[in-house]
């Protein structure tokens, strides 16, 4: 009998009854954007983000939102090509800034 530690990752409670794609998920190589741009073509007024009381659909994030923070990076000096770092609490501005 194997020693249960308590610790999910190392027990494996629900390996047994999981299916073939809850143990090999399907992680696509690609980036947040193409991600969202994607679901925008088929969900575009479901909601991509709920946080507190702000929420964003999924066409307000690629119509509105990433518009709007591309030309105030724009007006900050950043150029196309440029790689820079963005520290932000986990708000749905965040992922609008990815």
């Amino acid at each position: 009998m194997k020693k249960i530690t308590g610790y999910p990752g190392i027990d494996k409670p629900n390996e047994e009854s999981a299916s073939f794609f809850e143990k090999n998920p399907i992680i696509p190589n690609t980036n947040i954007y193409t991600l969202i741009k994607l679901l925008n073509m088929f969900y575009k007024e479901k909601v991509a983000v709920s946080c507190y009381d702000l929420k964003a659909s999924y066409g307000q994030l690629i119509d509105q939102d990433a518009v709007t923070i591309s030309l105030a990076l724009k007006e900050l000096g950043v150029k196309k090509g440029q790689i820079i770092a963005i520290s932000m609490p986990n708000l749905y501005q965040a992922v609008a800034c990815l």
